[in-house]
């Protein structure tokens, strides 16, 4: 029962950041990029488990990383 709680969890996070993702590059928001880095923390640190798939953990990192140039873009500008 847990884990299937754990599973939909998972797929929501993932669900929430890719939309949020599309979101983000079709109107430019910054907001969009930091709401998706935040919703797929939880799916990163799950799957980042492993060992194998490290590199997933570099994916809220990159959206952050976005979301501040597109804000700083924004403020400059």
């Amino acid at each position: 029962m847990i884990s299937l709680l754990v599973g939909y969890l998972f797929w929501v996070s993932v669900a929430v950041s890719a939309v949020s993702i599309i979101y983000g590059l079709v109107k430019k928001s910054w907001r969009a990029f930091f709401l998706s880095g935040i919703s797929f923390i939880p799916a990163a640190l799950y799957a980042g488990v492993g060992g194998e798939l490290r590199l997933v953990l570099l994916v809220p990192v990159i959206l952050f990383a976005l979301a501040y140039v597109l804000r700083k873009n924004r403020i400059a500008q």
